[in-house]
């Protein structure tokens, strides 16, 4: 190999900020150029990434590394870099993407005849009266996450109440 076309590592593009739900699949990226063409391993909050765990995959197409992640939990939170090396130089470390995980929300929803009504994050909630859909109803909603905390592994937190929401679907629904 001629040493005119050595090429240390260069990224030249980093992993993105990401905001996901807990349970969702996220992938992240980076592009690195180098000659020759770099190894590229991960990190999360500057420690090696587990590729160990089966929920965790790395590829590298061309000159993109992705790091998936299935089935996102809160502990996946955390600065995740690349780290790419070559035989010119080594360790040349990207600039971090945050990835954020939020709860899954539970919302449960009473009427005000009482009758309880649930819907989860990304759900739509159809109420009925008999065999037709309700046109008008006001609701009293309670958010609830469903995140684990450091005292009870499946305690919900209330966050907030007494929210009173009135709607009329329009005459095309």
């Amino acid at each position: 190999m001629d040493a005119l076309f050595l090429v240390e590592p260069e990224f030249i593009s980093n992993p993105e900020n990401l905001t996901v739900i807990k349970g969702q699949n996220v992938s992240l990226q980076c592009k690195v150029y180098g000659n020759p063409v770099p190894d590229v391993t991960w990190t999360k909050d500057g420690e090696a990434i587990n590729i160990a765990d089966q929920r965790i995959s790395v590829s590298f197409t061309g000159n993109t590394s992705s790091l998936t992640i299935v089935s996102i939990v809160q502990a996946d939170q955390g600065l995740y870099r690349c780290v790419a090396n070559n035989s010119v130089l080594s360790n040349v470390t990207s600039s971090p993407g945050t990835l954020t995980v939020h709860c899954e929300y539970l919302i449960v929803l009473f009427s005000l005849d009482a009758q309880l009504i649930t819907a989860s994050t990304g759900h739509h909630v159809s109420i009925n009266q008999g065999n037709s859909l309700v046109k008008s109803i006001s609701l009293l909603c309670i958010f609830y996450t469903e995140c684990k905390n450091a005292n009870n592994n499946n305690a919900r937190t209330k966050l907030t109440t007494t929210l009173i929401m009135s709607f009329s679907p329009t005459e095309n629904e």
